[in-house]
């Protein structure tokens, strides 16, 4: 996948989480069958000051040549993140019994890591 598509895509994606844990963080974890109290609400809204801020790397290296050591570096921290992401996920879901939702997010993690991976580690 170019990178510039992989790029646009992530961004797109972690706007969709930001989006739901700015402003409706209640529905947003409801979707997954967890529920939030208002540590919770602050913990997810500041959770997503680093997702702006991965979502303005992408968007400022989503035109970088594939020789770009720089974008391979975010690439291949997006690794890191993307997949610890996805096994946190896993702990939570089996141990707070979340839904189907939660099982998704780990799915759209551990394909996210590989696709990163691909763009980071590829020659």
């Amino acid at each position: 996948m170019p990178r510039k598509t992989l790029y646009i895509l992530s961004a797109v994606c972690v706007l969709g989480f930001a989006v739901g844990l700015i402003f409706m963080p209640e529905t947003f974890w409801g979707l997954f069958g967890g529920k939030v109290d208002p540590f919770g609400t602050w913990v997810g809204r500041l959770m997503t000051s680093n997702m702006m801020a991965n979502i303005l790397l992408f968007w400022t290296l989503k035109d970088e040549p594939s020789s770009s050591k720089g974008a391979k570096m975010f690439s291949i921290g997006q690794v890191l993140a993307w997949g610890v992401m996805a096994v946190f996920l896993v702990f939570a879901t089996i141990s707070a019994g979340l839904n189907f939702m939660a099982w998704a997010t780990v799915g759209l993690g551990l394909i996210f890591a590989v696709l990163f991976a691909l763009d980071g580690f590829k020659a």
